[in-house]
């Protein structure tokens, strides 16, 4: 699997990726930080069929956020079973 998911991130992203990072699983999603080839860092959000619809849902809604003004991450890629968007940078908390 983990194979396979960096293979269709690389192919999205237009750049190899090297590295997954579990961050966590819940209601039948996965959420993963992928790292690029340029050192960029991705969240990827991975769904399952019986939840087909909810990824795609939730990148168009922060595509419209962001049109808005608000400030929300960047989104690369939204479709039924996945989304990918911007790691953004925290400071230890």
């Amino acid at each position: 699997m983990i194979a396979g998911l960096k293979q269709r991130i690389s192919a999205l992203a237009g750049q190899l990726c090297t590295g997954l990072c579990h961050m966590s699983s819940s209601w039948g999603l996965e959420v993963v930080r992928a790292q690029l080839q340029d050192g960029q860092k991705l969240v990827v959000k991975t769904g399952v069929p019986d939840l087909a619809g909810q990824l795609e849902c939730e990148g168009n809604m922060l595509k419209d956020l962001g049109k808005a003004g608000l400030p929300v991450p960047q989104v690369f890629h939204t479709g039924k079973d996945m989304l990918i968007m911007e790691w953004i940078e925290t400071a230890p908390g």
